[in-house]
């Protein structure tokens, strides 16, 4: 999949970044996340939003929508990179 990073600023020096896909979000793309130990908010995903909850971060996303969010709990988030290589492959 091919995707644009925009970093958008934010409170107390933490990462969030918004990917633009070039496909739109799926169950498929949300499942693919889950490997990444993070947790399905099963509450948003009844309501059409992709919300899967990690040690350090968070994702968000509507599903039908190209636009995904990546926020950081924590001042330092490693899974940055692995979370763009498994979009770069999908």
């Amino acid at each position: 999949m091919i995707f644009q990073k925009l970093n958008v600023a934010s409170c107390c020096g933490k990462d969030s970044i918004i990917y633009i896909l070039s496909s739109p979000i799926t169950k498929e793309l949300m499942n693919g996340l889950l490997q990444f130990n993070y947790k399905e908010v099963v509450n948003f995903t009844k309501l059409g939003v992709l919300y899967v909850d990690g040690k350090s971060s968070f994702i968000t996303g509507t599903f039908g929508s190209n636009r995904l969010q990546f926020k950081c709990k924590l001042k330092d988030c490693p899974e940055i990179n692995q979370i763009e290589d498994f979009l770069s492959r999908l």
